[in-house]
């Protein structure tokens, strides 16, 4: 069964509503129906759905023991449409930063791996406030970004999470997916390090 097939399996098993689980998770009657529909709910969503009814997690990836991995957040904020100070400028051990657990199926390589938190609006409805957003390091990426995909650009002074709109050998254009934002040209030379966004995961109280 696909992981919806399984969560009205649940729901009718265990006698419940469909508002009583959408309102457990935090979100809207469509947002839950949409995510029925395309198959789409993060690691955390998935964690509460398996509390709410009783089951292990991994019941949801076909009933296997579900493995994780621990990738390492970084203990500041990637700015969406806010300035940053860079990674620079931030002095911290590496015992000390936060891990954060994903499923390992879905992690390819996590040494590249990290984990960052979203402020501002910029990036909405796809990206809000203190989701997290998870990516991974590429290297040489001056031949590997794609136009219209989404990364976290780092440069001397900011931490950007934005569409890459094009590019060459001189700057980058980066654009929001909140159109009330303009696009932003940032010098090739002043770009350090560049994260491909892979997912999100999404935080609730």
């Amino acid at each position: 069964m696909k992981i919806s097939e399984k969560i009205l399996y649940l729901i009718k098993k265990q006698g419940l509503t469909k508002k009583f689980v959408y309102n457990a998770l935090g979100i809207t009657q469509q947002g839950f129906d949409d995510k029925l529909k395309k198959e789409f709910f993060n690691t955390i969503e998935l964690q509460k759905l398996a509390e709410l009814f009783g089951v292990d997690v991994g019941y949801f990836f076909g009933g296997e023991e579900l493995e994780m991995v621990q990738v390492k957040k970084i203990p500041i904020r990637a700015y969406a449409g806010v300035l940053a100070k860079g990674l620079d400028n931030i002095q911290v051990m590496e015992q000390d930063l936060e891990q954060v657990e994903l499923p390992k199926k879905y992690i390819k390589n996590p040494q590249k791996t990290l984990v960052f938190e979203v402020m501002g609006d910029s990036m909405e409805p796809e990206f809000s406030a203190e989701d997290l957003a998870i990516t991974e390091e590429l290297e040489e990426w001056w031949v590997r970004v794609r136009r219209g995909k989404m990364y976290v650009i780092i440069t001397n002074t900011e931490i950007l999470v934005k569409i890459m709109k094009s590019y060459d050998n001189e700057k980058v254009i980066l654009e929001s997916r909140n159109k009330s934002y303009n696009d932003l040209v940032v010098p090739r030379a002043e770009i350090k390090h560049v994260f491909k966004v892979l997912g999100k995961l999404k935080w609730y109280e």
